[in-house]
């Protein structure tokens, strides 16, 4: 947590301790405050590494320079080594202790230099120059607040807004809900609170606050290629994994029944740096439920599999936590799943978890990827293999919100977002005041043409853009970095001091897989072929050639639990309580698939009055 005050040194701190104490389920292990000049920087640490050094808030007096860095280095060492060969004297500490010094030794391009998942903010007081960023997929959080008096920052948004900030709905944001689900880069649903983009450097210097972004997601684009593909592709992963696995404390696998995971398990237990799987079991739904692929895959490669079970119930006993931890509204109670488990993970003595996350994106996993190649390049769609839950939420099901705004962006609308228009529809029906929130998807449309715009201007770019890769690209943009990171991930395990790691998200693994082409990826129709291929003889057959099937929580049961659970919580204004009940009324004989197509209208109702009622949000102006 950081503060810059533009008035003078802050003089009461009460309510930066306070947000700071938000954060210590992050960082359990160390609290650290340093208050400089103008500068209040306070630290909550999860000691991964080296934990008897490595103390934060770093200071080098020398210089000038305090550090706050969350995250991991995992080339730390190689980096010190080379920092003392160009005589940049580097402290002895944590992955952390690098950052000065490279800050020292290459100003404000030192973030290139930062190899792994982190956020970071350097207080620079010889320049009075204020410097945060972030990795390039976001996978650590940091949120801004930008007030009269300063700037502000902190690893969530509920931290900022216990120090003080306004907590109000930000109207374009709600709006963004109710079109296309996701928010937009940068935009959080607190009106005073922005999320720095991922791959973003905000630089403040006197009363002037930059935000450039240092690192941007390619389109991926087919190279001329030497080694096999595939050999390349699991060459680079498992050197992400074995770099995930430097820790001074005990790591383990999160396992679903999927390749993705099903690969960075065994490359870990190859490695010799894990010896446990953990998957989340949804015991009373057998459509969801993935127990059995993941135990092939432990009994495979050696690990002890332990499973978390989850019964509806259960997710609605730790829904509140979940999601004032994620601090979004959702459409699904996956968090809530990933929220208990990292707590069962923590209790067990597990400090770190290696999980699949980005290879979907990378490697084209969804049906809605397969969908668009059918549509633009032929070569087969196989609708039966979409499993149950991607019809509803990957794919458009019934009424949708026109989409004829977006139809001149590259490659046309993408599958998924005529989904998330069908979803919008369906959701549209809660709200208390429809025509106050008009449609038009102009937001939308000009964050997609300003991206891809900067995607044609950048070196070595050529055109036309390959549609499909276009919308891998909005995808990773709005739900990979914008949802899954933000919300499923970092927040609901480090709710518990439980650190992820992402090996698919490796700069190596990224830099592979966006120079292979569509049509490798979807050789024949099928999601992710070239990793498929590449694992025969690694990962067992009955999951290597296992269907794609999207982590979900089975939708939320319709019952007595639910109705006292909504009737404790207050509803924005912007909700008709009138029409959230008559839909639960509506769903209680309603078929399987009717009640999945309307289950993210009802987690999204739930999502919305928890953080409303938790932060007692004020209505949007």
């Amino acid at each position: 947590l950081v503060d810059l005050h533009w008035r003078g040194r802050v003089t009461d701190d009460r309510g930066l301790r306070k947000g700071l104490e938000v954060l210590r389920p992050r960082g359990p292990d160390d609290v650290g405050v340093v208050h400089q000049g103008p500068l209040w920087m306070g630290h909550t640490r999860l000691a991964m590494v080296s934990p008897a050094l490595g103390r934060q808030p770093m200071v080098d007096a020398r210089d000038g320079l305090l550090v706050a860095f969350n995250g991991e280095l995992y080339d730390a060492d190689d980096q010190a080594a080379a920092l003392a060969r160009d005589g940049v004297p580097v402290p002895r500490g944590s992955d952390a202790r690098v950052v000065g010094p490279l800050y020292r030794r290459h100003g404000l391009d030192f973030v290139h230099h930062l190899h792994g998942e982190w956020a970071v903010v350097v207080w620079d007081a010889r320049r009075q120059r204020l410097v945060a960023a972030r990795d390039p997929f976001g996978v650590r959080p940091l949120f801004v607040h930008r007030g009269p008096a300063g700037v502000r920052l902190a690893s969530s948004a509920e931290a900022l807004l216990a120090t003080g900030v306004p907590a109000r709905w930000r109207r374009s944001a709600v709006g963004q809900v109710f079109q296309h689900q996701y928010l937009l880069p940068g935009q959080t649903v607190f009106s005073e609170i922005d999320a720095l983009l991922p791959g973003g450097r905000l630089v403040v210097e006197g009363t002037d606050a930059r935000t450039t972004r240092w690192w941007s997601l390619p389109v991926a684009r087919a190279t001329p290629e030497g080694q096999p593909a595939g050999d390349r592709l699991v060459a680079a992963l498992d050197r992400a994994v074995r770099r995930r696995l430097r820790a001074d404390a005990p790591l383990a696998v999160q396992l679903s029944g999927g390749v993705d995971s099903a690969a960075v398990a065994v490359l870990a237990a190859r490695a010799g740096g894990v010896r446990t799987a953990w998957t989340i079991g949804f015991c009373d739904d057998g459509t969801h439920d993935e127990t059995g692929p993941a135990a092939t895959v432990a009994a495979a490669a050696g690990l002890d599999h332990r499973v978390v079970p989850m019964t509806g119930d259960d997710l609605l006993a730790d829904l509140v936590p979940s999601v004032v931890a994620g601090g979004a509204p959702v459409i699904n109670l996956h968090g809530v799943a990933r929220w208990r488990l990292a707590r069962t993970v923590r209790t067990a003595g597990d400090r770190g978890l290696l999980t699949g996350e980005g290879a979907d994106e990378l490697l084209f996993g969804y049906a809605h990827l397969r969908h668009d190649r059918a549509r633009h390049l032929g070569g087969g769609v196989h609708e039966g293999r979409d499993e149950p839950v991607a019809q509803t939420v990957h794919l458009p099901w019934g009424d949708r919100l026109d989409t004829a705004p977006l139809r001149g962006m590259a490659g046309g609308v993408p599958t998924f977002v005529e989904a998330k228009a069908a979803l919008a529809a369906r959701a549209r029906r809660v709200l208390a005041h429809p025509a106050g929130w008009p449609v038009d998807f102009a937001e939308l449309r000009a964050a997609v043409d300003g991206g891809l715009l900067d995607v044609r201007r950048a070196p070595g770019a050529r055109t036309p853009l390959d549609p499909v890769a276009s919308s891998a690209w909005l995808w990773t943009h709005l739900c990979l970095s914008g949802s899954i990171l933000a919300t499923l991930c970092d927040p609901q395990e480090l709710a518990h001091g439980v650190e992820g790691r992402l090996p698919f998200l490796d700069r190596d693994v990224v830099d592979v897989a966006m120079r292979m082409s569509t049509a490798r990826k979807l050789a024949g129709g099928i999601e992710k072929r070239v990793l498929r291929d590449a694992l025969v003889g690694i990962v067992p057959d009955a999951v290597r050639l296992r269907p794609k099937q999207p982590f979900m929580a089975p939708p939320v049961r319709v019952g007595p639990s639910l109705r006292d659970l909504l009737g404790d919580l207050s509803l924005p204004s912007f909700l008709s309580r009138t029409a959230v009940f008559g839909l639960l009324d509506a769903l209680v004989e309603a078929s399987p698939t009717v009640r999945r197509a309307w289950d993210p209208v009802v987690c999204l109702v739930l999502s919305l009055g928890v953080l409303h009622t938790h932060h007692r949000m004020e209505d949007p102006s």
